[in-house]
């Protein structure tokens, strides 16, 4: 009797609690909102060594496999692949600056010294349309409406060129905190195995041997989703923006480099990066030359139907075990759920969730021994 009585007690006690808590929480949501976009922004720089050391943990991981079996000492493998990681990314980073970076500047000078005056672009479009043979009043829609787009479009740029200055100073207040995540990311990756098993001892401190044995295979599902999302959405990229450079070149557009690296860049993002990287060319384009920017829409177009049916599927599918399919689906739900960050991490989310359902569907049908054909 005293024991049901305690439990009950203690019962509505923690009903209690938790109510109390839900509406503190609720009562001062906008506070701790603040603290935890402190508590993020003082942990910034060890979140970017992580996501920096994963990534190149993947470059690292694929020099010290392939190094000679002469090496066989663990920690001289591991300082030799280390070693060449970080100079092989120090290279392209040099051979960015040094040879892309001029040229990348030297386009989007010429591109905002070639940004005419209003006045002038009202009358280029009014030209335009007199040639056209269209009815007055049309003529006039069209002339207000051009005129009207194309004022924002100017002053957009103008304002972007006020706020490059601002945006240069909190690059440079940034570069500390870049290179206190690269220190960390390097001594990450230094002892990765040493900081792998503090984790696993912390964890089997913790939980039952049964729910480590699930979560062991989920991590590594993950890792593998992740892995080969990361590697080939960057191969999808500079394919895309190689392939989009030499186009250029060959057809004879202008700011060709600039506009293939926007293109490049914008494909790391899943799906939808190609088509946000091409809007901002086309109006780039336009505002300039409205004829360029019309054909250059068309090879976008040509070039983005061999990009998603025969290069993204190719690459991207086989690197996350994904139908086209699905990862359209994974998409959607990652965009309508959190937006960027969910367009980002939807594809090896869905991949891992689709391999660990397969695998279990296909353990309970071997189970029951039933046979489909």
């Amino acid at each position: 009797m005293f024991k049901t009585k305690f439990k009950q007690t203690i019962n509505s006690s923690m009903v209690v609690i938790i109510g109390v808590v839900t509406y503190f929480i609720l009562s001062n949501l906008s506070h701790i909102a603040n603290y935890l976009l402190l508590f993020l922004q003082i942990i910034r720089p060890i979140v970017i060594a992580l996501m920096m050391a994963y990534v190149l943990n993947l470059i690292m991981r694929f020099i010290e496999n392939r190094l000679p079996s002469k090496i066989k000492a663990p920690k001289l493998r591991r300082t030799a692949s280390l070693i060449i990681t970080f100079s092989l990314v120090f290279a392209i980073i040099s051979g960015f600056v040094i040879i892309l970076l001029p040229k990348l500047i030297d386009n989007v000078s010429s591109l905002i010294g070639q940004i005419p005056p209003v006045e002038q672009v009202e009358v280029m479009a009014k030209n335009q349309l007199r040639n056209m043979n269209l009815p007055d009043w049309l003529m006039t829609e069209i002339s207000q409406s051009y005129s009207k787009a194309v004022t924002s479009i100017v002053d957009w740029l103008y304002q972007m060129t006020g706020y490059a200055t601002n945006f240069v100073a909190g690059a440079i207040a940034s570069l500390l905190s870049l290179f206190l995540s690269l220190v960390l990311a390097i001594y990450i990756l230094a002892s990765k195995e040493n900081l792998i098993l503090t984790t696993k001892k912390l964890i089997y401190a913790s939980l039952p041997k049964t729910k480590i044995d699930k979560i062991e295979n989920v991590v590594v599902e993950l890792d593998r989703s992740f892995a080969g999302f990361i590697q080939g959405q960057v191969t999808e990229a500079i394919i895309l923006g190689t392939l989009c450079y030499i186009g250029m070149l060959i057809l004879g557009f202008e700011y060709s480099l600039l506009i293939s690296s926007i293109i490049c860049l914008t494909s790391v993002i899943p799906f939808f990066g190609p088509y946000i990287g091409g809007v901002i060319a086309i109006i780039l384009l336009a505002i300039f030359d409205p004829m360029m920017a019309v054909y250059f829409a068309i090879y976008l177009v040509i070039l983005q139907q061999f990009e998603g049916n025969v290069i993204y599927p190719k690459v991207i599918g086989k690197s996350v075990g994904l139908s086209g399919f699905w990862v359209i689906v994974a998409v959607t739900v990652g965009m309508n759920s959190f937006g960027l960050f969910g367009i980002v991490i939807s594809i090896p989310l869905m991949s891992t969730i689709y391999k660990l359902s397969s695998r279990k569907i296909n353990q309970i049908i071997a189970e029951r021994k039933i046979k489909i054909s």
